[in-house]
């Protein structure tokens, strides 16, 4: 304790942690709906992908069904 003649602050530190490890869990709860609303917004973002891709590969066929006569 390089010298110190204090008792230790047991009491201190404990309430620093039970303080510390309650802010933690807030923070894991807080990740954890912040993933589920990652994963939802990711699988929005596939979906207008897959349409836009599906447009795509159609807008070229109806071009060549148009006679331009």
């Amino acid at each position: 304790m390089n010298g110190r003649t204090d008792p230790v602050p047991i009491k201190d530190w404990r309430k620093e942690q039970q303080s510390l490890t309650a802010a933690k869990f807030g923070l894991c709860e807080r990740y954890y709906a912040l993933q589920d609303d990652i994963r939802s917004v990711e699988q929005l973002r596939m979906g207008a992908d897959n349409i836009m891709q599906q447009e795509a590969r159609e807008t070229p066929a109806r071009k060549r069904d148009i006679d331009l006569s």
